[in-house]
């Protein structure tokens, strides 16, 4: 296996224009459970660092290769925090580390309902596209109507569209965030969206939160919303969310060189 680990944008930029097909990863422990892929990996894991921090504002602007730990010590000592409850139970199904994993996946997390999706967090973004090209997205600020929310679009991509660089994301106070759970789940397991009532309560390896709105297992289901351990999609999206989603690989990666990680 080819991994390349870039310590600069402009190592960056050259490895994503050589025009051989390649896959986006962060600090490498998502080779683990990917499925096996001999190509070129380029990993962003020396691109880690926190470049701006405006606690009055409740924004910080990193590199993707920042571990999510690293964001929340930071944020902390402003009592900000991104919302996810630990790295346990926050974000079910992602085994990562990095915030640019963390975006690149995209799963549901336990205080969605309260807080938004991991698409409400990110206000701006700085990506590479598969032929070199730096491509900024969205703004500085959280309210902002500046173009179109292509950085918003690359939540859940997989890495399939642009390589993620740098991303600006929105804080949360954490004398605002919700009860944090008190049960815990082991990794890896699917993230199901439902009523428990449609569920049998006996089933082992099952969680529900206290409003029923979320339940955890490591067991497939059926009739329902679920994401898997590998970020696989059941059931599987609708022909018009298929379409626009291959227009959209078509545009940011017109060679198919971008190889989408986190699914079987």
């Amino acid at each position: 296996m080819n991994i390349q680990t870039p310590e600069k944008i402009g190592d960056l930029r050259e490895a994503c224009c050589s025009g051989e097909p390649f896959r986006v990863i962060g600090a490498g422990s998502a080779l683990h459970w990917l499925p096996d892929w001999t190509g070129l990996h380029i990993s962003t894991k020396k691109l880690n660092q926190v470049l701006e921090f405006r606690p009055d504002d409740l924004v910080i602007r990193a590199q993707a290769g920042t571990t999510v730990e690293e964001i929340q010590s930071v944020a902390k000592k402003s009592g900000l925090t991104l919302p996810v409850a630990s790295p346990e139970f926050g974000w079910l199904g992602y085994a990562g580390t990095t915030i640019g994993g963390m975006l690149s996946l995209g799963l549901p997390h336990y205080w969605q309902k309260s807080t938004g999706s991991i698409r409400d967090w990110i206000i701006a973004a700085q990506t590479i596209s598969s032929s070199g090209e730096e491509l900024e997205f969205g703004a500085q600020v959280v309210k902002s109507v500046a173009g179109f929310d292509v950085h918003r679009a690359l939540v859940g991509s997989r890495g399939g569209l642009l390589v993620l660089t740098e991303v600006t994301l929105r804080l949360f106070p954490i004398k605002l965030l919700p009860a944090t759970p008190e049960c815990t789940v082991q990794q890896p397991c699917w993230i199901n969206h439902g009523l428990r009532s449609q569920f049998n309560p006996a089933r082992s390896h099952l969680a529900v939160d206290a409003s029923q709105q979320f339940i955890w297992t490591d067991q497939p289901l059926s009739n329902y919303h679920a994401i898997g351990p590998a970020g696989e999609r059941f059931p599987q999206p609708s022909p018009q969310v298929k379409e626009i989603q291959s227009q959209l690989k078509k545009l940011c990666d017109p060679n198919g060189v971008l190889i989408e990680g986190w699914k079987s």
